[in-house]
């Protein structure tokens, strides 16, 4: 789970769709909280790659409509407002 968000948050968009697509199921609830501690634990050192983390939480949101991956989208959506 760790090394498939590690390659979610270093690939571009396109590139992270095609990586939950060919991964869909691990696209799940667990890995949308192994991203969401990537942006935790990036946001004050790393801050591109929390936003990025945060960026392949939406793309997670979109191919799994799980109650819980939209909260920790919505949170990952205020770390990008900011």
């Amino acid at each position: 789970m760790q090394k498939l968000a590690a390659l979610l948050v270093e690939a571009r968009n396109a590139e992270c769709e095609a990586l939950l697509r060919q991964n869909s199921a691990l696209a799940d609830v667990q890995l949308a909280y192994v991203l969401k501690d990537t942006c935790l634990v990036g946001w004050s050192s790393e801050p591109t790659r929390a936003l990025a983390a945060a960026s392949a939480l939406k793309l997670l949101s979109q191919l799994n409509s799980d109650s819980e991956i939209a909260a920790l989208r919505a949170w990952g959506a205020g770390l990008e407002a900011r």
